[in-house]
């Protein structure tokens, strides 16, 4: 070791002094360190020009930092500033250990680039140990030999409180840390802790999301398993009388599909603002749509009594590239509203124009209308009207924002004109189709007759796979029921079925597992379907992977079941 770094390390060692003789001077014992250590003939911590011009080119450097963070993790945003740190100044160790969640430490050792885990430390566990248990001073040189390498230490801390961390740096640079180094590092890890807090923001976001999209598919699970048997029986009592149902029966029936409205739309909203939604893109007839949001509304317009009028072309058919059922969902919500604010007996007005490449359909009612300070909002999640204390409207306010979101995931727009106490206006437009004669429409009923095939129905609610089994039956199948999946394999070799209906959350294994047994030990696979109370994207791509050819959410409509079971007979054709 030369004179100078050998009178550069007796300073650092000693006590500091000041020039009054008194330790603790942290400036004399700086510019102490630069004179003898740098062993350049100029004052005490002067920096030249070049310096300075380097160290704000430097800084300027440290700007791009924050772009690259976008997306990473707090360890990528660490790793990320310990490159930039270690690429511009004479660096050969940084060791960290930063609390980047409330109860998990990542420590980090970089030397010579090479990052390793906390786990992975091995042989440099006990040198680290060493040299964290020095008392070292915030931000004060300490020279250390380090598997036979004589380093000039620092420590900086990063952050505040119990999401901190401890940084050190070493360097084989005499006079490191310079006054420019010191701000250089300092800079770098004042933006690393202002990234590491919006990474940790972002994580906490993320991490409520998945806990708000856990407990909505646990909602809706909930909330449809009860809904499906109410519905089914409904619909089987209406065979069974021809549609001749008491007054009590029709309000039932009424409310049910309510209810079943409100969790789509609950369900659809947490789906959307998620971006999870995904559209089918089939060329879609507007007025097979329209004439489907129509049958879906009639039973609340006879309720009120309500006059209803349309007036769509009937020249030339009109098509769009969408998905049919959210199209028939945005038109039902609006003609639901329609009829639903407006006093017995009104009117509603069903409109269609053509425009270029754009079709507009519009629905009129003659309600109460639109107080013109709610009009700039009637599209935002839970904005609702002025409601009186007994809410005889209710609703969730969340309808008009998927009709909008759906709407602009058809790549067309949704407006409304109102004036209050006249009624309002809302207007649905979207891009017509050009290849409308180039491919095979999309049918929303499929016709088909029903063979004698048998069925294996499998849910642990047994008012559920009752009254499905009942339906099934009254219209031309031969069924058998499990309420558990040992019951379900048990019957496999006997019955043969040549369709499954599974319910997914079943006791003792999942209704996906299941599906997979009776694939691999059934004779000829049969025809799977799904039928639960789980609808979210995960869960259709779960089923699939399990096997299953449709996956269908409870409570399902007879259109719906229907056409699933449309598939296998029209297959078997």
């Amino acid at each position: 070791m030369d004179e100078n770094k050998v009178s550069y390390l007796k300073l650092v060692n000693s006590p500091t002094q000041a020039n009054d003789g008194k330790p603790g001077d942290a400036t004399h014992d700086q510019e102490a360190l630069i004179e003898v250590s740098a062993g350049q003939d100029r004052p005490a911590g002067q920096i030249i020009p070049s310096e300075l011009s380097d160290t704000l080119r430097n800084m300027m450097g440290l700007l791009a930092l924050p772009g690259l963070w976008v997306g990473r993790s707090g360890q990528g945003i660490l790793k990320l500033t310990f490159e930039a740190i270690e690429r511009t100044l004479p660096i050969r160790f940084i060791y960290s250990e930063v609390q980047l969640e409330p109860h998990s430490v990542y420590a980090s050792l970089m030397w010579d680039r090479q990052f390793e885990s906390g786990d992975q430390l091995g042989a440099w566990q006990p040198a680290l140990n060493d040299f964290k248990q020095l008392a070292m001073q915030e931000a004060q040189p300490y020279t250390h030999i380090l598997h036979g390498e004589t380093l000039r230490l620092i420590k900086l801390r990063l952050g505040y409180g119990p999401t901190g961390g401890t940084i050190w740096f070493g360097s084989q640079k005499p006079d490191f840390p310079s006054l420019t180094d010191l701000a250089f590092i300092r800079s770098a890890i004042t933006l690393a802790g202002t990234g590491l807090l919006t990474a940790r923001a972002q994580q906490e976001t993320e991490r409520a999301n998945r806990a708000k999209d856990e407990f909505m598919a646990i909602l809706g699970h909930e909330l449809r398993n009860p809904l499906a048997p109410i519905m089914m029986s409904l619909d089987v009592l209406k065979i069974k009388n021809k549609g001749d149902l008491p007054n009590e029966l029709h309000i039932i029936d009424r409310q049910a599909k309510h209810l079943t409205q409100l969790v789509d739309d609950l369900l659809d909203i947490s789906r959307i603002t998620a971006g999870k939604t995904t559209l089918k893109n089939d060329l879609v007839n507007l007025q097979d749509v329209l004439a489907r949001a129509i049958e879906n509304c009639t039973p609340l317009l006879n309720e009120k009594r309500h006059h209803f009028s349309k007036s769509l072309s009937s020249e030339h058919q009109h098509f769009v590239r969408g998905d049919a059922y959210r199209l028939i969902q945005i038109f039902s919500n609006l003609l639901n509203n329609a009829a639903k604010f407006m006093n017995e007996g009104g009117h509603i007005y069903v409109g269609s124009t053509l425009s270029g490449n754009m079709i507009e359909i519009t629905i009129q009612d003659q309600g109460p209308g639109i107080p013109a300070e709610l009009l700039p909002n009637i599209f935002n999640m839970f904005e609702q009207g002025r409601q009186t204390i007994e809410r005889s409207q209710g609703g969730l306010g969340i309808g008009l924002s998927v009709v909008k979101s759906l709407v602009e995931l058809h790549k067309g727009r949704v407006q409304v004109e109102s004036v209050e106490g006249h009624g309002a206006k809302f207007s649905v437009l979207l891009p017509v189709a050009n290849d409308a004669g180039q491919m095979e429409l999309v049918s929303d009923k499929t016709a088909h007759t029903i063979s004698p095939k048998k069925i294996l129905l499998v849910d642990d609610n047994v008012d559920a796979v009752q009254t499905l089994a009942e339906y099934l039956e009254l219209i031309g199948y031969n069924t058998t029921t499990a309420t558990h999946p040992d019951d379900a394999l048990s019957v496999m070799p006997e019955f043969n079925p040549d369709i499954v209906i599974l319910d997914i959350g079943l006791p003792g294994m999942s209704g996906y597992e299941l599906a997979t047994l009776i694939r691999k030990n059934a004779r000829q696979a049969p025809f799977m379907i799904a039928l639960t109370g789980y609808g979210q994207q995960k869960d259709i791509a779960m089923s699939k992977q399990a096997g299953f050819d449709i996956h269908l959410t409870k409570p399902i409509a007879l259109e719906a079941l229907e056409e699933a079971l449309s598939r296998l007979d029209n297959r078997s054709t």
